[in-house]
Formats: structure tokens, sequence, C-alpha cells
């Protein structure tokens, strides 16, 4: 099953990553994207391995998952910082406001 990871920049500035599309709660944080990617894989992993551990059935849902990386708007905008919003949202014709958090 392929998923996806979400990835958020917070207000102080760091990333976090979370999974949307399923009901197992996995997250990442760190204070680049590529940290917050390294958090989260490491979750992963550590998640198996509980299950494995303790002898529990891995969930449908996690069975042969693979994850894909998303950006929100706006964190792709600024990890992504030679994308500019204001330009963009004339481009599309939105206010450029909504390009801000």
């Amino acid at each position: 099953m392929v998923t996806t990871a979400l990835i958020e920049r917070g207000k102080d500035g760091t990333f976090g990553i979370f999974t949307p599309d399923i009901n197992s709660t996995i997250i990442g944080e760190g204070t680049t994207v590529e940290e917050a990617k390294a958090d989260f894989e490491n979750s992963v992993r550590e998640i198996f391995q509980y299950y494995e551990e303790d002898g529990i059935e891995i969930p449908d849902e996690l069975k042969d998952v693979q994850f894909v990386y998303k950006l929100d708007v706006t964190s792709m905008s600024n990890y992504y910082n030679r994308i500019n919003g204001s330009k963009f949202a004339r481009k599309v014709g939105i206010n450029s406001s909504l390009m801000k958090y």
C-alpha cells in the first residue's frame, strides 16, 4: 500500500511529518526536512520492531506500506526557496496572501 507522509513546517521553523491517510500514528520531527525524514523512518522501524517483539500482528494498513513524502504548499515554498509564492499566486490568479502562513 502506498500512502502519504505529509511534511509541514511549524511556526518554530522545524519540520514535522505525519500520516493523514492511515489510522496508525507515525510521526517524525527535525530541524530540517532530512532530519524529519530520518526521524520518521526510525519511527517506522520502531513500530515494526514493537509488533515483532510483542508478537502482535501488523495492522493491514501497515503491511507492505510505502510512504510518499509530500510537502504542504507553505512548506514547499519555504523548502524550495527558489519558488516565489507571490509570483506563483499572480500566475495562477489568486491573492498572494493565501501563499503565506
